[in-house]
């Protein structure tokens, strides 16, 4: 097997996951921000929501979590902060999208 062949098509596993970067570029404004949303699956079985953002190629950035009983809770809500997000002018990365499970 080659390096990188082993990449192929999300398993059941990774599904349960999400990932998804948006971004809001606005040079006259001088805007240049970003937006992860990702949920992971806790040591202890439960579900944590993590939302980090800070400008584009700068270092640092903030971070905030939130844990939930179960990952249908997660989901709800890390689909109301990108909904958010874009209402506010941010855009999905393209490149992402099939890991959101969505097409936008």
């Amino acid at each position: 097997m080659t390096l990188g062949t082993d990449i192929a098509k999300p398993t059941a596993e990774v599904t349960q996951r999400m990932y998804v970067r948006l971004e809001k570029i606005n040079h006259i404004q001088g805007q240049s921000r970003f937006y992860v949303i990702r949920i992971d699956e806790t040591l202890f079985g439960d579900w944590s929501v993590c939302r980090m953002w800070g400008r584009i190629g700068a270092h640092g950035g903030q971070e905030l979590r939130k844990d939930f009983d179960d990952f249908a809770e997660a989901s709800a809500f890390a689909h109301a902060q990108k909904a958010q997000k874009q209402k506010r002018g941010y855009g999905v990365i393209a490149e992402q999208m099939w890991l959101f499970g969505e097409n936008g």
